[in-house]
């Protein structure tokens, strides 16, 4: 519902603009003594927290359903190991759709996608994983272990 906002906590920033529909990742030059946060009101495009409920729920019924996981927040190399894709999946239970944002990564491993698109969407058969902003090395992967 924010244009924009920032949260750090030790020497991380995690900063989102959503007036330009972009976030990044920065790195302090030294750890913060508290976790801090700082938030600016939308100038273009206001949200109401009806426009922001009903992207993320059921219009029938009112269920939060629905989450979008940025793939990158994540990045500790590149995603090749069913390890890293277990960490993810670890935070989508109970959703019935994850958007799986795959803005800024090139690649993904067999293992990785195997894990997330057909082990775990076999385990959780209620819920749909779409991904979205994935370039087409990424979603060769996913299609390959889908088949």
């Amino acid at each position: 519902m924010v244009g924009h906002f920032a949260i750090s906590a030790n020497q991380l920033v995690w900063t989102v603009n959503n007036e330009i529909d972009d976030f990044a990742i920065g790195w302090l030059d030294k750890a913060a003594d508290r976790h801090a946060g700082a938030l600016r009101d939308r100038t273009r495009h206001p949200i109401t927290p009806k426009d922001v409920y009903a992207g993320l729920s059921d219009p029938v019924s009112s269920r939060f359903n629905k989450t979008t996981i940025h793939v990158a927040l994540f990045r500790e190399g590149d995603f090749v190991s069913r390890t890293e894709a277990k960490l993810i999946g670890a935070r989508l239970e109970g959703f019935e759709v994850v958007e799986l944002d795959f803005t800024g990564i090139d690649q993904i491993g067999q293992g990785f996608a195997d894990e997330l698109f057909r082990v775990w969407v076999s385990e959780h058969p209620t819920s749909r994983l779409v991904p979205v902003k994935a370039n087409p090395a990424v979603m060769a992967m996913i299609a390959a272990v889908q088949s």
